[in-house]
């Protein structure tokens, strides 16, 4: 048995006690009478059971071809010698059954992890006196029934975690035990419908995630009564119809995400009642246009995100009531006319993604008062014209024109931004421009990314010189070459960037 004088954070606990924890190191459990396993450390005589609080499968599991570990049922036995046992982490070992009572012996146990497994069934009276259980997670396996009384005995949960399982539907009555619940993570299930009253009664619940099932609607109670709610998530599903009713009562919600769904109008009341919310994300589906009260409610909205949908202008007054915002991202929508002041209240903005879109053509006023901006990506757009006064209001350090249709530019545009030093103009008509006097115009000892190569050394009184080979751009010194690394070929594209 291995010596900890402190857990691991990963352990989502208040205590970090001192203590041991052991792990199987091969393992058959196949029932109560066929028992042979070997647990790491036990050749330790001086080491008790009772002072063992972690019992766990062998971290390396999954990278050992070595260790053999099959425990279809957790045994009683197992159990019962490790009297003072908190926490159970059996992960890709084959386990089928939770059986009734199974933590008779362990009243302190806080956190039970069984992921990666095969089980198809929570049964009632798993959890019985487990009133000091704080974490439960049963994520990864094959779980498709739920018995009524499943839960009862976990008075005190603050955690439920269920993803990627085959539950199809859920009940109120599964729930009623868990009146402490703070987190309820059901994603990557196949559930269709949802009650209206499937919460009903949990009244300490903050945070819902529901992801990547197949919802097709949305009962308009759901997380009416809800009164700490802070997040939910609805991603990936098949919503088509987002009523303001929905969020109709004042909630403490703070984020929002209804990613990936069919939705196509949002309702320009749907956020009327929820001022705290401070991030919103309706990426990937299927909006036109937004309303110009939409977010006039969000006076602390911080991040928004509306990648991917098809939205083709941006009203003068969308975020006229977002000065707060820190991120704006609009990526790979349809983008063509944006209001010259559109973006003027957004003073602390820092990132602003507008790539993949049809924009020709920005507005000389277009970033004034954006006096926070600092990550500017245009890139894969059409424009064609660069104003002398574009940024002269912005900070920017990073900026991709990368895929536009600019042939050339007065190089004062860049006299605004002379801390610059991520830049993208790949693929642009005017190309050629970027040579030794453009690149004079930044200060020295600053980090210049130019298109993927990173130039590491100050910029100095010597002589750079630049030249474009078959469409690649290299920055050499002529006293000695440069030390140059690669970067992410995605960056000039935009992936993996602004996500």
């Amino acid at each position: 048995m291995s010596k900890e004088k402190y857990w691991p954070t990963r352990l989502h606990n208040g205590e970090l006690p001192s203590g041991y924890y052991i792990e199987f190191m091969e393992a058959n459990i196949r029932s109560e009478d066929e028992i042979n396993y070997k647990i790491y450390g036990e050749e330790y005589e001086d080491i008790q059971d009772e002072n063992v609080l972690l019992v766990q499968s062998y971290r390396s599991i999954t990278y050992s071809k070595d260790i053999k570990l099959t425990i279809k049922i957790v045994p009683h036995s197992l159990l019962s010698r490790f009297e003072n046992l908190k926490w159970l982490e059996l992960h890709c070992v084959g386990l089928e059954e939770l059986r009734e009572n199974m933590f008779s012996c362990n009243p302190n146990i806080k956190e039970v992890r069984l992921t990666h497994n095969k089980l198809t069934k929570i049964q009632a009276g798993v959890f019985k006196n487990c009133k000091n259980m704080r974490w439960v997670d049963l994520g990864e396996n094959e779980i498709s029934t739920i018995d009524d009384d499943a839960f009862i005995g976990l008075e005190n949960l603050d955690w439920l975690i269920l993803n990627n399982n085959r539950i199809t539907y859920l009940k109120n009555s599964y729930f009623k035990p868990l009146k402490n619940l703070h987190s309820l993570y059901i994603s990557g299930n196949l559930l269709e419908q949802l009650d209206e009253n499937l919460f009903h009664g949990l009244d300490e619940l903050r945070e819902i995630r529901m992801s990547k099932n197949n919802i097709k609607s949305l009962p308009e109670n759901l997380i009416r009564f809800l009164p700490k709610l802070s997040s939910i998530d609805l991603d990936n599903n098949q919503i088509e119809d987002l009523k303001p009713e929905f969020l109709a009562l004042p909630l403490q919600l703070n984020c929002f995400d209804i990613s990936g769904n069919n939705i196509r109008v949002i309702d320009a009341d749907l956020f009327k009642e929820q001022p705290n919310i401070s991030y919103v994300k309706f990426c990937n589906n299927q909006i036109e246009k937004l309303h110009s009260d939409t977010f006039k409610t969000l006076n602390n909205l911080q991040t928004l995100k509306i990648r991917f949908n098809k939205l083709t202008d941006i009203d003068k007054k969308l975020f006229d009531n977002n000065s707060k915002m820190f991120e704006l991202n609009l990526r790979g929508n349809q983008i063509s006319n944006i209001h010259p002041a559109a973006f003027s209240k957004l003073k602390n903005v820092c990132k602003l993604t507008l790539s993949e879109n049809c924009i020709t053509e920005l507005a000389e006023s277009i970033f004034d008062g954006m006096t926070s901006l600092s990550q500017l990506y245009l890139n894969n757009n059409k424009i064609k014209e660069l104003h002398v006064n574009l940024f002269r209001d912005t900070k920017l350090y990073s900026l991709l024109l990368d895929y536009n249709d600019i042939q050339t530019f007065d190089q004062k545009v860049f006299e605004f931004v002379p801390n610059l030093s991520m830049f993208g103009f790949t693929n642009n008509p005017g190309s050629h421009m970027i040579n030794e006097k453009f690149l004079k115009i930044f200060k020295q000892g600053k980090r210049f990314l130019l298109y993927k190569y990173y130039l590491k050394d100050d910029f100095s009184d010597e002589c750079i010189s630049y030249e474009l080979l078959n469409k690649k751009e290299e920055i050499k010194k002529e006293k000695k070459a440069d030390a140059i690394d690669e970067f992410d070929d995605d960056c000039d594209l935009g992936f993996g960037l602004f996500d």
